[in-house]
């Protein structure tokens, strides 16, 4: 309960943390004053009433009274707001008093040089470092002009404190004034340990906000970074199919060709004469099956959203292989297929024929600037390594220098010559797929004379071991 209230009475009221460490410690320096001078009046009121006064040895009874008035005036002028007016004259009514102790008693007096010190250590904790230095240079000058007047007798000393040796109120006198000087020294210590541990604990925070937000950006920038892959691998999907689009509707027109023809003699032909119709509907029908089929292909490779699940590797194959069909064609390549067996994989079946459309696109790419009337093959094998899926596409085309090997797979980079459409974005996009999505490798080979050899490989199961591709 009295510590309650004694905080109260000391608790400070500035807003700024330096400020609000200076106001506590001088207001308990003030009351710690009116304390020492309730005790010094009531000694002072004692020893007149019970024994002989000797009013020369000591400060008179007023003049204590008028010290203790000024104290607790100090206090109430710390209370209002005005704390550092307060502290300045704090530290001017210690000075004051100290002079008049050296004035009075001496210079010599013991207790004069400790109390000097301790108004230059409250001077620098109540005010600043460089008010103490200006506190130090007028005592050292107080001191002299007193000193000066003293040693040319120029005033009096009352030296009876000379004669007669220490005894224990002196003793008492000098451990009052040192637990004063510790006490002021722990008190600013504290204050600013517990400012230091604050600003360390504040700074611990603000590391690991900035960590978190470091993180957090990171986490944000690659999901940025994903969301554009994403999109432009869409945007390269839409372009990919710009340029297929007008072999695609080459190999729709024959067959919606064939079957408007086959419907048109189904419908000529005499009634009696059954078999021929029978005939003309059975081609119209596999037109309209090759028709559907294509449309289904096409229809796959315009899907935004990707599900998993088993799908056939011969089948993808064959769908992407129907949708280059006319590129094929028209570009006299033919694709070879090495597939001993049909795997499965899990995954997304629309991700995985995007990975069969860059490769066989760029293979047939590979051959623009060759002329050769024989037959020029792409090459498609599949084949199953201690529990991984290689896909390996080979062509006999172009292929690309030892230089820009490491740099194959590199957003928008392209080895395709002016007159090619070439957005850089395939191989790219493959990696991307490979890696994600199916949690796969892709590399590229250069191949001799010429050509390319591109293989990817998928886990079957979970299974990281490293596979050494040069052996395949």
């Amino acid at each position: 309960m009295i510590k309650k209230f004694i905080l109260n009475l000391s608790r400070p009221q500035s807003a700024n943390e330096d400020d609000r460490r200076r106001e506590s410690i001088l207001n308990i320096l003030t009351l710690s004053s009116i304390g020492l001078m309730l005790v010094a009046n009531l000694i002072e009121i004692y020893s007149f009433l019970t024994g002989p006064y000797q009013p020369e040895n000591s400060l008179s009874l007023g003049g204590l009274l008028l010290i203790l008035g000024i104290f607790i005036g100090i206090y109430f002028w710390s209370r209002t707001g005005h704390f550092k007016l307060a502290a300045q004259a704090f530290v001017g009514v210690y000075f004051l008093l100290t002079s008049l102790l050296a004035y009075l008693w001496g210079i010599d007096l013991p207790v004069v040089p400790l109390f000097y010190g301790l108004i230059i250590i409250m001077t620098g904790i109540l005010i600043n470092a460089r008010r103490a230095f200006l506190t130090t240079a007028a005592t050292g000058l107080v001191l002299f002009l007193i000193g000066y007047l003293q040693i040319n007798n120029h005033i009096s000393v009352n030296a009876y404190w000379r004669q007669d040796f220490a005894d224990l109120s002196d003793v008492f006198l000098f451990i009052i004034i040192l637990t004063i000087i510790a006490v002021i020294s722990w008190l600013f210590n504290r204050d600013l340990e517990k400012s230091l541990h604050r600003a360390q604990t504040s700074e611990a925070a603000l590391k690991q906000e900035r960590d978190l937000l470091e993180i957090k950006v990171e986490e944000r920038t690659a999901e940025i970074k994903r969301m554009q892959i994403e999109k432009m691998n869409q945007l390269y999907r839409l372009a990919e199919f710009g340029r297929l689009a007008s072999g695609i509707f080459h190999d729709l027109v024959n067959p919606l060709t064939a079957l408007s023809l086959n419907l048109t003699q189904a419908k000529k032909t005499e009634a009696l004469k059954l078999s021929q119709p029978y005939i003309y509907l059975q081609q119209a029908l596999a037109a309209s099956q090759k028709i559907e089929e294509l449309v289904l292909a096409l229809k796959k490779q315009l899907r935004t959203k990707a599900e998993k699940t088993n799908f056939s590797v011969n089948e993808e194959i064959e769908q992407i292989r129907k949708i280059l069909n006319y590129k094929l064609i028209k570009n006299n390549l033919a694709i070879n297929f090495r597939i001993t067996q049909d795997y499965r994989l899990y995954g997304s079946s629309l991700k995985f024929s995007q990975i069969i459309l860059n490769l066989l696109s760029n293979a047939i790419d590979a051959y623009y600037t060759i002329n050769s009337n024989a037959r020029r093959p792409i090459t498609i094998e599949t084949r199953e390594k201690n529990n991984y899926f290689y896909l390996i596409v080979k062509d006999y085309g172009t292929g690309f220098t030892a230089a820009n090997l490491p740099k194959i797979f590199e957003p928008f980079f392209t080895t395709k010559n002016d007159g090619q459409d070439g957005l850089g974005l395939g191989l790219s996009t493959t990696k991307n797929i490979t890696e994600k999505d199916f949690g796969g490798r892709i590399t590229a080979h250069r191949r001799q004379p010429r050509g390319a050899k591109f293989i990817v490989r998928l886990p079957l199961k979970n299974d990281h071991r490293t596979i050494n591709d040069s052996l395949l």
